[in-house]
């Protein structure tokens, strides 16, 4: 094989996975993109929205990537709140 079928096989092989972990993810998960959700721990409780998700391997599942919620109740850009263990997330509701 030359050099391009080797990456051309690899690039095959990365889009596959992605599109697996999208199937996994979909039909895994209880939230939704966007969806605006309550992180709960011991301390605290922060408001946010969903913007993704990710395979997690030290939690072994998935991980959704909660952002902050501005105070005026819109989605801030910056500020993603962490997600450990032994916190607990549900929908947000007013």
């Amino acid at each position: 094989m030359t050099k391009e079928e080797y990456q051309n096989s690899i690039n095959e092989l990365e889009e596959r996975k992605r599109e697996i972990e999208q199937e996994y993810i979909s039909s895994n998960t209880e939230f939704k993109i966007g969806d605006k959700v309550k992180v709960i721990s011991e301390s605290r409780t922060r408001i946010g929205y969903i913007t993704g998700f990710k395979i997690s391997c030290v939690f072994h599942g998935i991980e959704p990537i909660v952002y902050k919620s501005k105070k005026d109740g819109s989605k801030s850009l910056v500020g993603e709140i962490h997600i450990y263990g032994n916190e607990k997330i549900e929908k947000y509701s007013e």
